[in-house]
């Protein structure tokens, strides 16, 4: 739960714009908006993937529907994602990271693409998600997932997001 809420929280605040260090967990890799701009340049490379999670019991979700995320691969990004994930800290207003960000919305197989790329190292970000009846109403369960991927110009990387 915390995990899905964190990833939420990035993508919420990825999306109206103002991402920055943590305020709660220092953080020792340096923002640089030099490293991220790549990302704003349009190339010939590609990124498919496919976004899911296994139950407990054996079934597969996916997240369908749901938007994955794509921003350049820096040791402030890296360190900042992992943070989250593992529920350390939550993200505070502050660096403009939105517009170093791609989106794009998983199909109902929980398959997505980004094309247009620049041959560079980025890391992809998406939640799965879905409820559990109980007695007292439902649980939410999932979480986020995160990959790192390497592409060169003109070349297509394919990646599996999953737990």
């Amino acid at each position: 739960m915390k995990k899905l809420l964190l990833i939420a929280s990035l993508a919420a605040v990825t999306l109206v714009g103002c991402v920055a260090a943590p305020t709660d967990v220092p953080v020792s890799s340096t923002y640089s908006h030099d490293e991220m701009k790549f990302i704003q340049s349009t190339g010939k490379a590609s990124i498919t993937g496919q976004a899911f999670m296994r139950q407990r019991g054996g079934g597969v979700v996916t997240a369908a529907g749901e938007e994955i995320l794509l921003i350049p691969d820096t040791a402030y990004t890296r360190e900042v994602t992992d943070k989250m994930l593992s529920g350390q800290t939550q993200l505070a207003a502050g660096s403009n990271l939105k517009s170093y960000t791609r989106k794009t919305t998983a199909d109902a197989e929980g398959r997505f693409k980004f094309s247009g790329l620049v041959g560079g190292s980025y890391i992809a970000l998406a939640v799965v998600r879905w409820e559990i009846p109980g007695e007292y109403g439902s649980r939410p369960q999932g979480g986020g997932l995160k990959q790192e991927v390497t592409v060169a110009d003109g070349q297509t990387a394919e990646i599996i997001m999953s737990k």
